[in-house]
């Protein structure tokens, strides 16, 4: 997968995160693209980062997203 493929894939990830886990909470997911292999994921609570972790490749910010999305969904489904 090229570099953009994988960029598109982490907006998706982040997206859905935003737009279906955490829309009803006053926190977001964030990721930045600091360059020289410094990936970050944010927690922004109130225009407020509260939690950032620093990743060294795209395919490790994406397995961390997938690991939140499968935390989340789990966590729904066994509530209903």
């Amino acid at each position: 997968m090229k570099s953009k493929d994988k960029l598109d894939k982490i907006e998706e990830l982040v997206s859905k995160i935003n737009n279906n886990i955490v829309k009803n909470t006053s926190w977001i997911i964030k990721f930045d693209n600091k360059g020289a292999n410094c990936y970050c994921l944010s927690i922004i609570k109130k225009k407020e980062e509260v939690f950032y972790s620093k990743f060294g490749t795209f395919d490790n910010v994406i397995s961390a997203l997938e690991l939140i999305i499968k935390m989340f969904d789990k966590e729904l489904n066994d509530r209903t």
